[in-house]
C-alpha cells in the first residue's frame, strides 16, 4: 500500500524530455483506476492516500492530470477524458460516513487543488466547449458541475463534503455562473460576440465544406 500514493502523484506527470510526455501519467492512472474499482471506496481512499488522510497530494495530481494539455497526435482516450470518466462514475455517496473518490477530487474534502476549479477553467474557454475534439469532454465538465451542485439535495452527504459543497456553490453563484452560461448559449453578448448557436453554425459550416472538398477531390 506503501507504493500507491507515490504512483498516485505522477498522474499529474508531463514528461516533456519523453516522446510520449504524458505516458508516465496515463500509466499511473491506469494503475489507479483499476485499484479504484476493484476495492470498497473507503479502503481505496486509504490506500491511494496514505498518511495524507485529506488526500491533498492525490487530489492536487489529478487535478494537474486534467489540466494536461491533450496531445496533439491523440488517436483515442486522453487523460482528460478517462480522468473525467473516473469522476463521473462514482460522483455519488455510499454513506454518510466518508467521502468517496469523486468527491474527493472534486475538492469535497477540502483540497484547495481540485479538479471542480480545473473545470470551471476548461469550460470558461469558448473554443473547448465549442471545438468538436473537446466538445465531449466539455459536456463532462458541465455534467460534473451540476451533480455538484445537485448533491445538496442529498440527505445522506457528509458534514465535511456538505460544508464545501455549499462553498463550491457560492462560488458558482458569486461569479454568476449560469447566467453567463445562459447568455453565451443565448447571444446576448453584443454582435462583438457570437452565441453557442452560431458557434455550432460555424463549425458546422467548416466540417460540411471539408467533407464536400474531400469528396470532390476523391471523385475526380
Amino acid at each position: 500500500n506503501e507504493i500507491l500514493p507515490v504512483i498516485a502523484e505522477y498522474v499529474g506527470y508531463n514528461a516533456c524530455s519523453l516522446v510520449n510526455p504524458q505516458g508516465i501519467a496515463a500509466n499511473s492512472f491506469s494503475i489507479i483506476s483499476y485499484v479504484s474499482h476493484g476495492m470498497p471506496q473507503a479502503e481505496c481512499i486509504r490506500s491511494l492516500c496514505g498518511d495524507d488522510i485529506n488526500g491533498v497530494r492525490l487530489t492536487r495530481a489529478f487535478s494537474k492530470g486534467l489540466s494536461l494539455p491533450v496531445p496533439e497526435a491523440d488517436d483515442g482516450a486522453n487523460l482528460r477524458d478517462v480522468i473525467l470518466d473516473l469522476i463521473l462514475s462514482n460522483v455519488g455517496i455510499d454513506n454518510n460516513s466518508s467521502l468517496n473518490f469523486s468527491l474527493m477530487m472534486l475538492g469535497l474534502s477540502g483540497s484547495s487543488h481540485n479538479c471542480f476549479d480545473v473545470i470551471l477553467d476548461l469550460v470558461a474557454d469558448v473554443d473547448f466547449v465549442m471545438n468538436p475534439a473537446t466538445s465531449s469532454a466539455a459536456t463532462k465538465c458541465f455534467e460534473l458541475i451540476f451533480r455538484v451542485v445537485e448533491l445538496g439535495s442529498r440527505v445522506a452527504l457528509p458534514e465535511l463534503a456538505r460544508t464545501h459543497q455549499l462553498r463550491l456553490t457560492e462560488k458558482l453563484r458569486r461569479s454568476n455562473f449560469w447566467h453567463s452560461q445562459a447568455v453565451r448559449y443565448m447571444g446576448e453578448r453584443g454582435g462583438s460576440a457570437p452565441s453557442i448557436l452560431h458557434e455550432v453554425s460555424r463549425y458546422f459550416r467548416y466540417d460540411q465544406c471539408q467533407d464536400v472538398n474531400v469528396t470532390n477531390r476523391n471523385n475526380d
